[in-house]
């Protein structure tokens, strides 16, 4: 059912020209609803509204308002003071953090359920050149919940690589090679069904391809990056560093389903 005639605007900073909505019948959660149900997917968390751009320079992503469809475009880039000035979003769902075999076991069986599953890992950071750690914790993130694994815990990690290693399910992330790469040195493994969102972006010439800036860009909302350089291999995370881990995976699969619903991506 179509909502109420829908007016925002969006005034930024920095190289953004003035976007406006002001006209047709619109639910802001429409599209997105359409989407879940199509995919078999579960409503997303919040509701978000896209500007319309005059700029004939950017490149139409997306045509389908109310019942005269109109032309909604992105910008390419975004600043630092933009994003800040966007709302704050955090996952606020379920956290499962995974320390023991058993752990592991349950964790991947629910895993294997799933299509979609935002992807991320963490590392402890190095203050000195020439050293480097491996990957602390991997992060997958499904429908309704976020799965941490405390890689230096568990005694054998081969079923999540086989999550990672199966073509059936999407892992979707940015600037997952490097990520996949670590995870390999410390067991091989063959990767399949990964998606690179910035791949995907930069073909829409967006000039920020950072997990912050598509957020801010694709979702219209900002993360918090401050618990990134911490110790992640200490067996006890703070809440802090758990809701960091879990928003970067949850907020990948999030901006990967807005592409899927603009089209920017074949389905799965």
């Amino acid at each position: 059912m179509m909502g109420q005639p829908l007016k925002c605007a969006l005034e930024a900073r920095s190289g953004w020209r003035r976007f406006s909505v002001q006209s047709g019948l619109v639910s802001p959660v429409h599209g997105l609803k359409h989407a879940a149900r199509h995919r078999g997917l579960p409503p997303l968390r919040f509701c978000l509204l896209f500007p319309v751009c005059t700029n004939t320079q950017h490149k139409p992503l997306f045509a389908a308002v109310g019942t005269k469809p109109q032309e909604l475009t992105f910008p390419t880039t975004i600043s630092k003071e933009v994003i800040n000035d966007l709302p704050l979003s955090r996952f606020d769902g379920p956290i499962e953090l995974i320390h023991t075999q058993g752990q592991l076991n349950v964790a991947v069986a629910e895993l294997k359920k799933e299509k979609i599953l935002g992807f991320d890992t963490e590392t402890r950071p190095s203050f000195k050149r020439g050293r480097s750690y491996p990957p602390a914790l991997l992060q997958l993130g499904g429908a309704e919940k976020v799965y941490l694994f405390q890689l230096q815990r568990l005694e054998d990690i081969s079923p999540v690589l086989e999550v990672l290693a199966n073509p059936d399910i999407v892992k979707v992330g940015v600037a997952i090679r490097d990520d996949v790469r670590k995870l390999r040195e410390m067991k091989d493994f063959y990767p399949a069904g990964f998606v690179e969102l910035a791949d995907i972006t930069q073909k829409a010439d967006i000039v920020n391809t950072g997990l912050r800036s598509l957020a801010g860009i694709f979702l219209g909302v900002r993360i918090s990056k401050g618990a990134q350089v911490s110790n992640w291999s200490r067996d006890h995370l703070t809440e802090a560093q758990t809701v960091y881990a879990a928003t970067d995976a949850w907020i990948s699969r999030e901006i990967y389903i807005k592409l899927l619903d603009l089209g920017m991506v074949d389905e799965y």
